[in-house]
């Protein structure tokens, strides 16, 4: 009888235990609350009440909205602590008004041990302004004239220059600058009515970021074809065009000034050229200049320049020999002849212009081809080519 109440009481007591142990394995795999918090504000450092902030697990994809309120700009989020383990990866996209920014933030053992991410403050980026950005074409060997407005001065710049593509870029796109010359060089000083205001203000990157920041003046710093010339506000010498407030883009384009096919021989006749050109860089003409045979009136009288695949086409017209300077024509619009691009032209001549007697030429520009030519008396050859130049000149 006793042996029996003996093993009654064992089985009791063991079957409590296990329902003991049962329960505070569940009271201890509980899991714990989480909580991330912290303040939202501007760029500006002033506070954004009402923010929209979210959180995401990358990890786990999971998702989340922070709790916010209209009348303050803090957030805060409740999760479970197996929402998050260390090592997990946390972005946090918060926005307000027109700013917004994403940061992400790695869980550590500390935040689980702590229970949050506590303080965790974000500040906005106000969106990146584009002042003004397009393409442009840089004369090689030409200059432009500059005033700098503190002194008076006035200064001829390359035109091939960092400086040079704000000045043809304010130009196409309607805007203003200014430039000082108080500290020895020109800097800018001013765009589109935005002025440096202490320390802070106007810097330019050429090819940012795959080039390093230029350490010489805009006036200084020599482009080239292809480059791109970035202006953009800096409130440090750490900030770059990437993190500014206001850029300017300029897509460069650097070109000659001239086509030349140089001087041509007798003998001549009037008629009427056809033939190609292909330039071997960039030039940018608005001109045409006839070599007349000497004691001659050798002219053009009609120019076509124009390319098939593009449609472009300059026209030029003669205007009689009452003109003073009747061996140049203007172009009714400025063409850019691109490099290695094949351009056709139509050339009427009248009275004894200067002869290429070939068929080809290579030139420093490029090369030029006769396609036929047609003279006067109807005769056709197909090794003249009319000897003249395109240029460009400011009108």
């Amino acid at each position: 009888m006793e042996k029996r109440m003996r093993i009654s009481i064992s089985i009791s007591i063991g079957a409590l235990l296990v329902v003991c142990l049962a329960v505070m394995a569940q009271v201890i795999a509980q899991p714990s609350p989480f909580l991330i918090s912290g303040w939202v504000n501007t760029s500006g450092g002033e506070p954004c009440n009402n923010p929209m902030v979210s959180i995401s697990n990358l990890n786990t994809d999971a998702e989340w909205q922070a709790e916010t309120n209209a009348t303050s700009n803090y957030y805060q989020l409740v999760l479970e602590s197996n929402n998050a383990s260390a090592g997990n990866i946390l972005r946090f996209n918060a926005s307000c008004y027109n700013q917004s920014k994403t940061v992400e933030h790695e869980v550590t053992q500390s935040d689980i041990d702590n229970g949050g991410i506590f303080g965790f403050n974000i500040t906005l980026e106000a969106p990146q302004g584009i002042v003004w950005q397009g393409d442009v074409t840089l004369i090689n060997g030409t200059t432009f004239n500059i005033t700098a407005h503190n002194s008076g001065n006035e200064y001829a710049v390359n035109r091939t220059t960092a400086l040079g593509a704000l000045d043809a870029a304010a130009h196409a796109g309607g805007f203003n600058y200014t430039v000082s010359d108080e500290w020895g060089c020109l800097f800018v000083d001013s765009i589109a009515d935005i002025p440096n205001e202490g320390w802070n203000g106007w810097m330019y990157w050429v090819n940012y970021p795959d080039e390093p920041m230029p350490m010489v003046g805009a006036a200084e710093y020599v482009v080239e074809d292809g480059d791109v010339v970035t202006w953009y506000w800096s409130s440090s010498m750490n900030m770059t065009p990437g993190d500014s407030p206001k850029v300017l883009i300029i897509n460069v384009t650097v070109a000659s000034r001239e086509f030349d096919t140089g001087r041509g021989t007798y003998p001549s006749i009037s008629g009427t050229h056809y033939g190609t050109i292909i330039p071997n860089r960039n030039i940018r003409v608005n001109r045409i200049y006839t070599y007349p045979c000497a004691g001659t009136g050798g002219h053009i009288e009609h120019v076509e320049i124009w390319n098939e695949t593009t449609g472009e086409c300059a026209v030029a017209e003669w205007n009689g020999y009452h003109v003073a300077d009747y061996h140049n024509l203007t172009f009714n619009t400025t063409l850019t002849l691109e490099k290695d691009v094949i351009y056709k032209y139509i050339i009427e001549t009248g009275s004894y212009p200067q002869i290429i007697h070939a068929p080809y030429k290579q030139l420093n520009e490029g090369n030029i081809t006769c396609t036929s030519f047609e003279d006067a008396n109807g005769k056709e050859y197909n090794d003249w080519i009319p000897a003249f130049r395109l240029w460009y000149a400011s009108l």
